[in-house]
């Protein structure tokens, strides 16, 4: 059955953007680089003034010091599974025993010194307002043991106490704003009825959403224990598990102040107006990602920014087109090319990255349509494909594969890739790879166009149609298939067959007096001309198209050369040569104990096959004159049957046809025996001179007479009676 594609016209280019979305990793500093602990398990830098902020992510969070004193206040890193308090170097634990990841993992501990003002501020450091989703938060292991027991200044909590963490937004100054605050109770005895006292002994969840958009966060504990110098119990906290979120500001690929500058239509940008010859490389931004582009006067490579809007190739400067022309939307989009000096990440603050859109190049559709000085043309077995692998860190994470060109067809229009499974990244990796592969590498050209990194799939999106290539069937062979041709006017066939494909040509039956012409799909049987899909066994009937048939008057060799295209969508380019055997080498072959198979007799059609001592199988399948009595006769290479039946010559597990000869068969001296005497000529090109012998046997039954009604027949070496139209054996028996 025809595919129909549904043609994919313009796009609607309102698109959700990605959702930028960070969650705190205790255990992954930017600053301090290195995280190291004391065996308390604390942060070795926690009475530091080294450190005014601890740095993750988009998150920086407060950090003060006297080292002198060895006093700190804000933030601070802890990473012991001890959950006691006894001493005072056993502030640093949390009732947790660890953060959200497990016992013993890192963690922020806060101390929220009462009088000191907002000492436990986190800052986003990249400047956007983010919206804070949640937050996990746990008492410290000290104040814990306050609450239950006091000590020190502190008292037991009673009927009427309470504990709490208020959360408040902050502003592009930040400031706290009042009306965006969230209270989370660590300890709750407002009611009278003790059976309705909480406190907290692990990690909860605090619900952020309702602040909105802010600049940062401002953490303060209030405690119902205070005295003349503030709060009596101990202020400590565990914080994890800190989850933003903002609009992502995706990769357009459009100029910008300080940045990506493309002025000229129909040009390229390769990261700078002037490239600087000390250090080709040229780092730059779009949206949220840094991209990197490498550029000298003899050679670019990496990522090239261009509004060029042709889809034709024509040498190395057209190497910057996608292969719809322009970009996915607005005027820019960027392509990338293989770079032998590295460059092939784009980095970006840790995030979950939704997707982008990705064409092919022209460049790289020009070499798999047409093939080039190094690369192939595509056929239907080839595939082009693109990895994304993300980063975690510095180490390589789990790969997204996309094909650009597979199972004969390749992306022609701007195709939609889903990056949301690799998670929170900072990085992605960029490779290619080609089922046309050398000694030297990748042969198909290293390009791909890209466009709107970082965006959200949009809605209702449907994935375009890819376009087709047109496929080669050409074979060249002295072993293919040719029923009847030139000798037996008005019909005939080529059937014949590579790695891929089984392709058979036919015309109708009285429909060419000779081979050679022209024939269009129409001129063709319908019936019996396709092709095979020769891996899944799939009939691609033929469309329309024609092919042209050609002898060569010297050699005898037919060429069948034309284009047709298929059910299947497809364009074919067929171009078959059939090498007319020479006789190269001559062999005997001589079997005294051939078989005469007649099943077919019926409809005039025989067989005789036999082994010689020396391995070799002959088979003849043959066609008698309509209505004759007998096989006797002489036979070319006319009268032998190839379609239906097998006419062949087999030496070991090689099986090759016959494509000429003559050969006739003759009574023997016994009832039912036959001499055959052949000259046959096979398509490997060797002259087999062959002499068989079918055996005849002599009927145990000699009193059949005419009044008997019965006919003797040999048949596969054995006597058959055939009285009153009934089969029997040499006793008379019924079959």
């Amino acid at each position: 059955m025809k595919k129909i594609f549904l043609l994919f016209g313009a796009m609607a280019l309102a698109c959700t953007l990605h959702a930028k979305t960070v969650t705190l990793d205790p255990a992954h500093p930017i600053n301090p680089e290195v995280l190291e602990f004391d065996e308390n398990g604390t942060w070795v830098g926690t009475y530091s003034e080294d450190y005014p902020t601890i740095d993750f992510n988009v998150m920086s969070f407060m950090h003060g010091a006297w080292e002198e004193y060895d006093f700190w206040y804000g933030f601070t890193i802890g990473s012991s599974a001890d959950t006691t308090y006894e001493v005072l170097k056993d502030q640093f634990h949390c009732v947790a025993g660890g953060g959200l990841a497990g016992k013993g993992t890192p963690f922020i501990q806060a101390y929220a010194m009462d009088g000191m003002g907002p000492v436990c501020q986190v800052i986003f450091s990249d400047g956007y307002p983010w919206t804070a989703k949640e937050v996990y938060l746990c008492n410290g292991s000290w104040t814990l043991d306050n609450i239950l027991k006091g000590g020190g200044a502190a008292r037991p909590f009673a009927a009427g106490d309470s504990l709490v963490v208020i959360i408040q937004g902050l502003n592009d100054s930040f400031e706290a704003i009042e009306d965006k605050q969230v209270t989370f109770f660590l300890a709750d005895y407002r009611s009278e009825n003790e059976a309705d006292w909480t406190v907290n002994r692990g990690w909860e969840k605090c619900d952020l959403s309702s602040l909105g958009e802010v600049y940062g966060l401002q953490f303060t504990m209030v405690t119902s224990d205070k005295g003349d110098w503030g709060a009596n119990t101990a202020m400590y906290f565990g914080l994890d598990g800190l989850k933003i979120t903002r609009p992502g500001n995706k990769a357009d690929f459009e100029n910008e102040a300080g940045g990506i500058n493309l002025t000229a239509e129909e040009s390229n940008w390769f990261g700078a107006d002037e490239p600087d010859e000390e250090n080709e490389w040229h780092t730059w931004k779009s949206g949220d990602f840094t991209f990197m582009s490498y550029y000298t006067e003899y050679y670019k490579s990496a990522w090239t920014v261009t509004n060029e809007t042709s889809t034709e190739f024509n040498g190395y400067n057209d190497a910057y087109r996608s292969a719809s022309g322009g970009a996915y939307e607005g005027t820019n989009f960027a392509v990338w090319n293989q770079c032998y000096y590295g460059a092939d990440t784009v980095k970006f603050d840790k995030q979950v990255v939704d997707g982008f859109f990705v064409n092919n190049n022209s460049y790289a559709v020009s070499s798999m349509c047409n093939g080039d000085g190094f690369a192939k043309k595509f056929g239907r077995s080839d595939w082009f494909k693109l990895t994304i692998t993300g980063l975690n860190g510095t180490e390589a994470g789990n790969s997204v594969d996309f094909y650009l060109a597979k199972d004969g067809e390749y992306v022609k229009d701007w195709t939609y890739v889903d990056l949301s499974g690799l998670g929170e990244i900072n990085g992605v990796i960029f490779s290619m790879s080609s089922s046309d592969t050398g000694d030297w590498g990748m042969n198909t050209p290293a390009y791909f166009a890209m466009d709107a990194f970082g965006i959200a799939k949009p809605e209702n999106y449907v994935e375009p149609a890819r376009a087709k290539f047109t496929l080669d069937i050409t074979i060249t062979s002295s072993e293919l298939t040719l029923v009847d041709a030139i000798a037996d006017e008005g019909w005939w066939q080529l059937m014949a067959d590579n790695e891929e494909y089984t392709i058979y040509i036919c015309t109708p039956e009285d429909g060419a007096t000779q081979v050679a012409g022209t024939y269009t799909v129409d001129d063709l049987d319908p019936d019996y001309s396709g092709l095979v899909l020769n891996e899944t066994q799939e009939d691609i009937l033929f469309e329309s198209g024609s092919i042209t048939v050609s002898v060569d008057e010297q050699t005898g060799n037919i060429s069948f050369v034309g284009t047709i295209v298929g059910s299947d969508g497809f364009t074919y380019n067929i171009n078959i040569t059939y090498v007319r055997p020479t006789a190269e080498q001559t062999v005997e072959v001589s079997i005294d104990d051939a078989v005469l198979d007649d099943t077919f007799a019926d409809w005039d059609l025989y067989t005789v096959y036999g082994t010689d001592a020396n391995g070799v199988t002959v088979t003849l399948s043959f066609w008698t004159a309509e209505g004759a009595e007998d096989i006797v006769g002489e036979y070319t290479e006319n009268d032998l049957e190839s379609m239906y039946a097998e006419t062949s010559i087999t030496v070991g597990e090689t099986t090759t046809s016959v494509y000429s000869g003559t050969f006739t068969i003759a009574a023997g001296e016994g009832e039912g025996e036959y001499i055959i005497t052949a000259e046959l000529l096979c398509s490997n090109n060797t002259l087999y001179q062959v002499t068989m012998v079918v055996p005849g046997v002599i009927s145990a039954i000699d009193n059949i007479t005419d009044t008997n009604k019965a006919v003797k027949v040999v048949r596969d070496g054995q006597v058959l009676i055939i009285r009153d139209g009934k089969a029997v054996n040499m006793l008379g028996v019924r079959f």
